[in-house]
C-alpha cells in the first residue's frame, strides 16, 4: 500500500458541549491501482466531571 493516497478532514470543537472536547473525523486511503479505498469516520470526546476525566473514541 506504499502507492496509496490519503486524505482527511479533522474537526474540533470545545463550545458545542460544555466543558466537553468533541473531535470529528474523516479519513480516506485510496490505492488506484488495485481499486481499493478504505473510508473512516470517527469520533472522539474528552471530558471532565468533578475529580474524573472520561474520554471515549469509536470509528466506523
Amino acid at each position: 500500500m506504499f502507492n496509496s493516497d490519503f486524505h482527511g478532514t479533522y474537526y474540533t470543537d470545545w463550545k458545542l458541549i460544555p466543558r466537553t472536547q468533541l473531535e470529528v473525523y474523516y479519513f480516506l486511503r485510496h490505492e488506484s491501482n488495485r481499486n481499493d479505498s478504505v473510508h473512516s469516520i470517527g469520533t472522539r470526546f474528552k471530558t471532565k466531571c468533578g475529580n474524573w476525566d472520561f474520554d471515549g473514541e469509536a470509528i466506523f
